[in-house]
């Protein structure tokens, strides 16, 4: 096993939603890892093979019973001036569907620990296609409590101390790609018999939680033997099992034919006898297991969240088509542009060159702010043909060079181009109807401040706006926030939420 939340990585960037998700995390309260002055040092981690090989494990990923990976870890005993203690290192490679095209990803982790298995530095890689993400960094002498472990901290936990039934503990460790401290309480249940590799194994049950859950959190199930060693993982996200295997039964064919992770995470429309795209105005009923709709689902000019007092009615969700004449309503509170919403950062370069000669090019002779948006957002449409579901989630100024891309990519480029004209914009995350598939899809779109109200345009669909067939979960300037952060709930929607539309008010004519 591996810490859930780094298999989230893998798989929400199948889903062409990279960045960190948070449940139940809370950020490192002090400055626990130095990622600039060795640089050189993590980046070895990486490729360092010394050391005497003491463990070697192959696991299979599944996602609802389809083969669609596997995961190799190594555990080196390192005993020299450079490096001393154990290095694990595991490598996730995923190969599944999105939107009908193959999206291979992996996922190289190493984490390097003393022999009493504190923490002494991590480094990891993420691949897709083209794209590489790397990072990594070493402890600091002091700055570092020995309570918290790595990205292995789980396993390194069960391994040195395995539990009883009707044990528990809180276990912290450091993780990648999140760059923070996790904390999970573990709950030791009865032994169980549990097939692994054909073969009938008595093993302990444990459930893992957030030491401090949301209504977001999901319990993960892990199944160890005697010797602590974990050799069965279950998510509840999407059904994700990963399970202990030989070499061949791991690098064997996937199963590529039974899951499309674009296709099969949307949620129908129970009577679908509207288009909302082609409506100013729809009302819609939700339901959603185990979770407020209130709490998922934003409510202001756009989109009204009218709470039920009794869940078996459903929620209703009203969504209204908002442009530069539209009748706002007094009583509903607009958050004002902020300065984030203007500058450049990571992924939305609005500073950038190439980034900046589109907004010129398409724009600089446009001096209404709305028009200039519309405008940008209608040539991203037609030059942005290309959908390219292989790639994680890029940023602008890589958009703005390949001129490729999914949604996101859409997202952060008219987010850009329209800060880089003075523009304020942000990305909204959510739900968007496809009429091929009948039912709501992820999707990223952007929202751009115009006098006194943000007005919500989409540059995959280039319509100069948007109907009422966006459903609107949360907004982001992308400045500090983890994109996982800010996309975690499509995941948790996913076979729980129910979507029924009331009513479909088309435009005055």
């Amino acid at each position: 096993m591996q810490l859930n939340l780094i298999q989230n990585t893998l798989f929400l960037a199948c889903l062409g939603l990279l960045g960190g998700l948070a449940l139940g995390c809370r950020p490192a309260d002090r400055a626990a890892v130095s990622q600039e002055s060795k640089v050189t040092d993590w980046r070895t981690l990486l490729t360092d093979d010394s050391g005497e090989l003491v463990q070697e494990v192959w696991e299979i990923h599944t996602v609802r019973g389809a083969k669609v990976g596997h995961r190799h870890t190594r555990v080196f005993d390192c005993q020299s001036d450079s490096q001393n203690g154990q290095r694990i290192e595991a490598m996730d490679v995923l190969e599944t569907k999105r939107f009908g095209e193959v999206v291979e990803q992996q996922l190289k982790t190493v984490s390097w620990e003393a022999n009493e298995g504190q923490l002494l530095g991590f480094a990891y890689e993420l691949r897709s296609g083209e794209t590489v993400i790397a990072a990594g960094g070493l402890v600091e002498e002091m700055l570092w409590s020995p309570q918290n472990g790595g990205p292995f901290a789980i396993e390194r936990s069960l391994r040195m101390q395995p539990m009883e039934p009707g044990e528990s503990r809180v276990v912290e460790g450091f993780v990648p790609v999140l760059n923070r401290i996790v904390q999970w309480r573990l709950f030791a249940k009865e032994i169980e018999s549990v097939k692994i590799d054909g073969q009938a194994l008595d093993l302990l049950k444990i459930i893992v939680t957030d030491a401090m859950p949301s209504e977001w959190s999901l319990p993960t199930l892990l199944w160890a033997d005697g010797e602590g060693q974990v050799l069965r993982t279950h998510e509840g996200l999407l059904d994700r099992i990963t399970v202990r295997s030989t070499k061949q039964g791991a690098m064997g064919l996937n199963d590529l034919a039974r899951l499309d992770l674009g296709l099969d995470v949307g949620v129908p429309l129970a009577n679908p006898s509207f288009n909302p795209h082609e409506c100013h105005q729809a009302i819609y009923r939700i339901r959603l297991q185990g979770i407020n709709p209130v709490d998922v689902f934003a409510s202001g000019p756009s989109q009204q969240v009218a709470p039920s007092s009794n869940p078996a009615d459903g929620t209703l969700l009203t969504v209204q088509q908002i442009t530069p004449e539209s009748m706002l309503r007094s009583s509903e509170e607009i958050l004002l542009p902020t300065a984030e919403d203007t500058r450049p950062n990571a992924l939305i370069q609005s500073d950038d060159r190439q980034v900046r000669a589109i907004a010129d090019a398409v724009a600089d002779s446009i001096e209404d702010p709305f028009q200039a948006s519309v405008a940008l957002e209608q040539y991203l449409f037609r030059q942005l043909a290309k959908k390219n579901f292989s790639h994680v989630f890029a940023s602008a100024a890589e958009v703005a060079k390949s001129r490729e891309g999914d949604c996101s990519e859409h997202a952060v480029l008219l987010a850009a181009t329209c800060r880089a004209r003075g523009i304020p914009a942000r990305v909204i995350i959510g739900l968007v109807y496809s009429v091929p598939e009948g039912g709501f899809l992820y999707h990223m779109w952007n929202e751009v401040w115009i006098e006194d109200r943000w007005i919500p345009l989409d540059a995959t669909l280039g319509r100069g706006g948007i109907g009422a067939a966006h459903l609107k979960i949360r907004e982001s300037n992308l400045a500090e926030e983890s994109a996982y952060e800010l996309v975690a709930p499509v995941l948790f929607l996913t076979d729980r939420l129910e979507i029924e539309i009331v009513d479909c008010q088309p435009p005055a004519q």
